[in-house]
C-alpha cells in the first residue's frame, strides 16, 4: 500500500490528496521550509495544456471544451489560495485546476466532518508572506463545519452560537476580548455546493462588470424597513432616474430594474410571477431586507404595524443568472436545515456570490442604519470600488464594528455572522480597469470613512488592497475604546428612569407600539471611552411568543439616537 509522504498515511489507489494530512501527495507540505520552496505552476490556457489532458477533457467531458476559464488575475489568486473541502471532493478540485491549468498554494481536507480552522491557522502562519492569501472552503457545514463562536454577549436572543468561517483565514485564535477577531486576516469565502460543475462555473467564471454599468437589479424589504432599505439602495452608483423605484404587484407584469418592492403588500406568489425567471442581467446585485427563521428555509416581510407573509423561498426564483445576492434576514445565511437552504438553491440554480447571517442578525427600524444595513451597504460599496468579494466584506464589518461603542455587541454579533459564499479574490468591477476614481465609480457622497480611506489609499499601485485594510482594521482596533462599564438599571427603577429621559414620550411610544409591557423592560447603562448612554431592551408582541426584539439606544440625556430591530420571523 501507498503511503502519504508526509504522515505516512495510507493512500488510496487514484488519491492526489493524503486523507490524513490533506497535502498533495507529490510533494507540497506545510512545514515552513517545504511551503517556501513551493512555487505554482505557470499559468497557462488550454492550448498549452497537456495532449492527455485535453484528449481526456474531449472523452470524458465533450461539453467542456468551451467551458469559461477564470481570467488571469484570478489564475494568479488561485496560485495564492488555500482550499478546505471534504476528502471526497479532492480529486474533483484537482481536475478542475488541472483544466485551468493552475495549481492552488495548498489543499486541506476534512477527511470525516471535523473541524479543520486549527490545520489552516497553523498553514497560514507558516507559509511564506503572501505564498497564501485566501482561503476557499468547499461544501455545506456538514462537509465542513464553520467554527462555532459562543453566544456570550449578553443579548439573549436565543442563539447559542455563532457560526463564522472568518477563522479559516485567521492567523490566530478567537479571541473574546477582541472585536476586530472576528475579521479575518485573509479573505474567506465558501462554495456551500460540493458539486463539481458547480464549482467548476463559480471559479471559472469572473463578472468583469463595467464600472459605468447600473447593476443593481431590485431590492425586496420588509415594510417597517424601507428607510434603511432606500438609504442603502439609493447609495449604489449609477441608479437609473428616481431610483429605486417602488411598484405594486398589480402594477407590473415583470419587475423593473431598480425595483424596491414592499412586503406584505408583495407576497411570494406575487414575486414569484413577476421575478420568477430571475433577473435580467448577469452578475447582476439583489438586495433583500426581510426576515428569516431557524426552523425553515423561507423569508417573511412584515407590514409597519405588524403582518407577516411569506415572500421568497427555494424555488421562488429558478435561474439567478450569476448574481450578486446580499440578505440583512436572519439566518439569511444558514445551512442547517433539513432541506437545501436558500444559500444552497442559490448555487445550485445559478447563483454566484452571496452574503448572509449564520444567526439572528440585527438593524434598524429607521434612519441611521446600522448593524446588518452597514454590512450590506458597505460590502455592496466595496465592490464597486474594485475590492475583492472577500475584502469588500472585511471593509463592510469593519465598518458594524467602529459604528457605535454603546452598541459594540450587536455589531461584534454582526461581524461574527455574516459570511461569504463565493469565489473570495473575484473582484465585481471589470478587472482590467484601471484604478477607479471617487467620482468616476460613485454618483452620491458616501460617509464611510474606511471606505474613503480605502479608496483614496487604492490609488497608490505600491498598496495591496488586502495589506490596507488589515493596516485599518489594527488601526481601529487601538483606537476603540474600552468598555468601562455596564449595569442593569432595577426594575422597580426603570419607570422613574425613563422619565428623566429628553425622549421619554417617544420612547414609551415606540414601547407600546412593540406591544412590551414595563416588567419585561431591561434597561442597561453603557460606558465606552468617554461616551455614555442607555439601551432599553423591548420583546416585541411577546404575547405571540416571538424571540423578535425592539432596541432603542439613547444618550446620556435620554435622547432616542437609534433603534435596532433583530431580523427573526416569530
Amino acid at each position: 500500500m501507498t503511503q502519504c509522504p508526509h504522515c505516512h498515511a495510507t493512500l488510496g489507489a487514484n488519491a492526489k490528496f493524503c486523507s490524513g494530512c490533506g497535502k498533495p501527495v507529490s510533494g507540497l507540505s506545510f512545514s515552513s521550509n517545504n511551503l517556501n520552496k513551493f512555487r505554482p505552476a505557470q499559468l497557462t490556457d488550454t492550448s498549452t495544456l497537456s495532449t492527455k489532458v485535453q484528449s481526456k477533457i474531449k472523452n470524458e467531458h465533450p461539453l467542456r471544451e468551451n467551458i469559461n476559464r477564470p481570467n488571469a488575475l484570478s489564475l494568479e489568486a488561485i496560485r495564492h489560495t488555500l482550499f478546505v473541502m471534504p476528502e471526497h471532493f479532492s480529486n474533483a478540485l484537482h481536475e478542475i485546476l488541472e483544466l485551468f491549468g493552475v495549481e492552488a498554494a495548498g489543499v486541506i481536507c476534512s477527511a470525516n466532518g471535523s473541524c479543520v480552522v486549527d490545520r489552516c491557522q497553523q498553514a497560514i502562519r507558516e507559509a511564506k508572506t503572501d505564498d497564501i492569501q485566501y482561503v476557499c472552503i468547499i461544501g455545506n457545514w456538514h462537509d465542513v463545519p464553520p467554527l462555532n463562536i459562543p453566544n456570550d454577549f449578553g443579548l439573549n436572543d436565543g442563539d447559542d452560537f455563532c457560526q463564522s468561517d472568518a477563522f479559516f483565514g485567521a492567523r490566530e485564535p478567537f479571541n473574546s476580548e477582541d472585536p476586530f477577531t472576528a475579521i479575518p486576516d485573509l479573505p474567506v469565502g465558501r462554495i456551500p455546493v460540493a458539486d463539481r460543475d458547480i464549482v467548476q462555473r463559480v471559479l471559472g467564471r469572473d463578472p468583469e462588470i463595467s464600472p459605468s454599468n447600473n447593476s443593481f437589479q431590485f431590492g425586496v424589504t420588509a415594510q417597517c424597513w424601507e428607510a434603511a432599505s432606500k438609504e442603502i439602495v439609493s447609495s449604489l452608483p449609477n441608479l437609473d432616474a428616481n431610483a429605486p423605484h417602488e411598484i405594486l404587484p398589480e402594477d407590473v407584469g415583470t419587475l423593473p430594474k431598480s425595483a424596491l418592492i414592499s412586503s406584505p403588500q408583495w407576497t411570494e406568489l406575487d414575486f414569484r410571477r413577476v421575478a420568477g425567471a430571475g433577473p435580467i442581467d448577469p452578475f447582476g446585485l439583489i438586495y433583500f431586507n426581510v426576515h428569516g427563521g431557524a426552523d425553515e428555509p423561507q423569508w417573511v416581510g412584515e407590514g409597519e404595524e405588524g403582518g407577516y407573509v411569506q415572500i421568497f423561498e427555494p424555488g421562488t426564483v429558478v435561474d439567478f443568472n450569476s448574481a450578486f445576492l446580499v440578505s440583512e434576514a436572519c439566518y439569511g445565511g444558514a445551512l442547517s436545515y433539513d432541506s437545501p437552504s436558500i444559500v444552497e438553491h442559490f448555487f445550485t440554480n445559478g447563483g454566484h456570490s452571496f452574503v448572509g447571517s449564520s444567526t439572528i442578525a440585527y438593524g434598524a427600524s429607521s434612519t441611521p442604519i446600522s448593524a446588518a444595513d452597514l454590512i450590506a451597504k458597505h460590502y455592496l460599496l466595496g465592490l464597486y470600488k474594485g475590492l475583492t468579494n472577500g475584502e469588500a466584506l472585511k471593509l463592510a464589518k469593519m465598518e458594524a464594528l467602529s459604528d457605535d461603542p454603546l452598541t459594540l455587541e450587536y455589531g461584534f454579533k454582526t461581524a461574527l455572522s455574516f459570511n461569504l459564499f463565493g469565489a473570495p479574490w473575484q473582484t465585481f468591477i471589470r478587472a482590467s480597469s484601471p484604478n477607479i476614481s471617487s467620482t468616476s465609480v460613485y454618483s452620491r457622497p458616501t460617509s464611510g470613512s474606511l471606505l474613503n480611506r480605502v479608496r483614496s489609499n487604492m490609488q497608490s499601485s505600491t498598496l495591496d488592497r488586502g495589506t490596507t485594510i488589515n493596516k485599518i482594521r489594527d488601526e481601529y482596533r487601538a483606537r476603540l475604546p474600552p468598555r468601562n462599564r455596564q449595569f442593569m438599571v432595577q426594575s422597580s427603577d426603570l419607570l422613574q428612569k425613563l422619565r428623566e429621559f429628553k425622549d421619554f414620550s417617544l420612547i414609551m411610544e415606540k414601547v407600546s407600539k412593540c406591544g412590551a409591557r414595563l416588567d419585561e423592560l431591561k434597561l442597561d447603562f453603557v460606558s465606552a471611552g468617554n461616551t455614555l448612554g442607555y439601551r432599553l431592551i423591548c420583546p416585541v408582541h411577546p404575547s405571540k411568543r416571538s424571540k423578535s426584539m425592539l432596541i432603542l439606544i439613547a444618550d446620556g440625556n435620554g435622547r432616542l439616537t437609534k433603534t435596532l430591530v433583530t431580523k427573526g420571523t416569530i
